[in-house]
């Protein structure tokens, strides 16, 4: 059973999750690098040569 709570007093904050590693770095990196690639190449085959060319230009600037 949960111990009982006195009227007008706050039950503790819950502990904070453990953290393993620098969060930030392990979730954003790895996607945001390989989510414009895959996006570009689903996009490019149904318009054939356009995108592929534009899509080339911005990767070699």
């Amino acid at each position: 059973m949960p111990p009982r709570r006195r009227p007008g007093v706050q039950p503790p904050p819950p502990p904070p999750p453990p953290v393993r590693g620098p969060p930030s770095i392990c979730l954003a990196p790895t996607p945001i690098p390989n989510l414009p690639d895959p996006a570009d190449y689903n996009i490019t085959p149904g318009d054939a040569s356009p995108t592929q060319h534009k899509g080339n230009k911005r990767n070699q600037k």
